[in-house]
């Protein structure tokens, strides 16, 4: 048994220890604090971060680029199956206009989308054929490979579209 003098000695210790391991386990490491990105890009004024499922964000540089062609970047790849041209692919994905730099259509914040390739404008097609389930793609897409030259109908129709797209699954 523990004498009067002694358990006053004990106190302190033992109040000490139970501090050290409550500030220990409320501690964190700051990392795991802040928000990382899942995948990432920056090529010159152009990033780009995907957020898991939250909307990813894009910075575009102030001067639209002049492209004769779909640029396709895989910002991340997976390691699922590929996507074929008639295969049905869910995704999440976001568009934006560089001559805006509004976002014009996404899934975010709705449920990822479900279509094939063949079903959407070439430019995204080109997008989704031969990626991998997993992979986080941009697309750089010119107007001929999207809603075609101004006064063609389409009120995106004469913009560059970028697409944010995650590839979820393929059917």
């Amino acid at each position: 048994m523990l004498s009067r003098k002694n358990l006053l000695r004990s106190v302190p210790l033992a109040l000490a220890a139970v501090t050290a391991l409550t500030l220990t386990g409320c501690g964190s490491d700051s990392a795991s604090d802040e928000s990382t990105p899942d995948a990432s890009l920056s090529a010159g004024d152009l990033n780009v971060q995907f957020n898991g499922d939250e909307p990813p964000t894009l910075t575009l540089p102030a001067d639209k680029p002049d492209l004769a062609e779909t640029k396709i970047t895989v910002v991340a790849k997976g390691d699922g199956a590929t996507v074929g041209p008639n295969d049905q692919v869910t995704l999440e994905y976001q568009g934006t206009s560089w001559d805006t730099g509004e976002i014009f259509d996404q899934s975010y914040g709705r449920a990822p989308a479900t279509f094939a390739p063949s079903q959407v404008i070439p430019g995204f097609a080109q997008a989704l054929v031969g990626q991998q389930v997993g992979s986080k793609v941009l697309a750089e897409i010119p107007p001929k490979d999207a809603y075609g030259p101004a006064g063609s109908g389409s009120e995106l129709a004469g913009q560059t579209l970028v697409f944010l797209v995650d590839i979820k699954s393929v059917n």
